[in-house]
C-alpha cells in the first residue's frame, strides 16, 4: 500500500531525468500509452470535476450537460432560450493521499442558440516535506494548482446538434516554482438523431486540453492531452445507459461505462441512482477498483449530486455538486 501512496504522489509532480526532457513538445515520449505515465504537466486536469458524469464511469461525451460540461465538453453547456436561463454549479472533491479539489462553474443562455460559460477549478494537496540534496529535510511545502476557463456553444438544426469551445488559463506550483500555461477544449454533440430501439441515442466528442507544454522547474512537459468519443442511449423515460471510449496522450486507451435510473419526484422533479465502471481506475491498483456508484436530485431549479470512487487498497474519493438554475 504504501508503495502505491508513493507512485500516486509521483504522479502529481514533475518528472525529471533525459526522458522528461524530451517532452518539450505538445506530446510526451511514446505517446497514447503507459509508457508516458508520470510524463505531462498539470495532472490535477484529469480529476472529474462533476459527481454525476462520474458515478456514471466518466461518460461524459455525450452525457455531459449543464454547467459542468464546461469540464467534459463545452458543447453540453447549452441552456437554450427557455426559462431558468442561467445555471450556477459548485463542486468538491476528497481526493486521495490528503488532497482535495474543487469547482465553480456558471453557464448564461445569450440568445436563442448561443450559452456562454466560466469555470474554475483548482487542485489543493496537504503540506509536504521539502528534502535536500543529501536527503535532510528543509521545511514544508503545499503544491496547488487551478485552472480559469472562458467557453461558447451554440445550437444547430433546432438544439440537435450542439458545437462548443473553450479556452482555459492553467497555474501550477510547487514549493518555490510556478508555472503558466494556455490550452483549448472543443467538442460536439448530436441529440437523438439515431435511434437504437425506441430508444434516442446521443453522441458526442471532445478534444480536452490542447496546448503547448508547460515549464516548471526547469522542466518542461506536455499538457494532458484527452480525446473521447461515445454514446448516452435514453432507452425509456427511467433508464439511460453510457459508453465513452478514451484516448489519453499518457495512457493506454480504455473505455467507461455507465447507466442511470430516473424516478419522478413531485411535478417536475426527478430522483437518479447511478452506477458505472471505468477501465483506467483499475491500472496498477490492488483491491476493488473500476466501479463507481452515486445517486442524485433535480428539482428544476436546485441539483444534488453524490459520486463514490474506490481504488482498492489505496481508498476511495467521495465528490458532491450542488447547481442553482435560475
Amino acid at each position: 500500500m504504501v508503495q502505491s501512496v508513493v507512485l500516486c504522489l509521483a504522479c502529481l509532480l514533475p518528472a525529471t531525468g533525459p526522458s522528461a526532457q524530451a517532452s518539450a513538445g505538445m506530446f510526451p515520449e511514446s505517446p497514447f500509452s503507459n509508457r508516458s505515465a508520470g510524463m505531462t504537466a498539470a495532472p490535477f486536469l484529469k480529476f472529474p470535476a462533476g459527481a454525476r458524469l462520474e458515478a456514471m464511469g466518466g461518460t461524459s461525451a455525450a452525457g455531459a450537460q449543464g454547467c459542468e460540461a464546461v469540464f467534459y465538453n463545452p458543447a453540453g453547456i447549452v441552456i437554450g432560450s427557455k426559462s431558468p436561463r442561467s445555471d450556477l454549479g459548485l463542486g468538491y472533491s476528497n481526493l486521495l493521499t490528503g488532497a482535495n479539489a474543487g469547482s465553480v462553474a456558471y453557464a448564461l443562455s445569450i440568445g436563442r442558440n448561443g450559452t456562454v460559460a466560466g469555470g474554475l477549478v483548482y487542485f489543493a494537496h496537504g503540506g509536504q516535506t521539502a528534502y535536500d540534496a543529501k536527503g535532510d529535510p528543509v521545511g514544508q511545502f503545499s503544491p496547488s494548482d487551478f485552472a480559469l476557463s472562458a467557453a461558447y456553444a451554440h445550437a444547430f438544426a433546432g438544439g440537435k446538434v450542439r458545437a462548443g469551445g473553450l479556452i482555459k488559463a492553467i497555474r501550477s506550483s510547487l514549493q518555490s516554482e510556478s508555472a503558466g500555461a494556455a490550452a483549448v477544449d472543443l467538442g460536439a454533440q448530436a441529440l437523438g438523431l439515431v435511434s437504437l430501439g425506441d430508444g434516442p441515442l446521443d453522441l458526442g466528442v471532445s478534444v480536452s486540453n490542447l496546448g503547448m507544454p508547460m515549464r516548471l522547474g526547469g522542466v518542461s512537459q506536455a499538457l494532458p492531452l484527452h480525446l473521447r468519443g461515445g454514446f448516452l442511449w435514453r432507452v425509456n423515460p427511467m433508464l439511460n445507459a453510457a459508453m465513452d471510449g478514451h484516448l489519453p496522450v499518457d495512457d493506454d486507451p480504455y473505455m467507461s461505462l455507465g447507466v442511470e435510473l430516473l424516478a419522478t419526484v413531485g411535478k417536475a422533479g426527478s430522483a437518479a441512482v447511478r452506477a458505472g465502471y471505468n477501465q483506467a481506475h483499475m491500472r496498477g491498483i490492488d483491491g476493488f477498483a473500476g466501479a463507481t456508484a452515486g445517486a442524485g436530485l433535480d428539482l428544476g431549479w436546485l441539483r444534488v449530486d453524490y459520486a463514490w470512487s474506490p481504488y482498492g487498497e489505496l481508498g476511495h474519493v467521495n465528490r458532491a455538486n450542488l447547481a442553482f438554475r435560475f
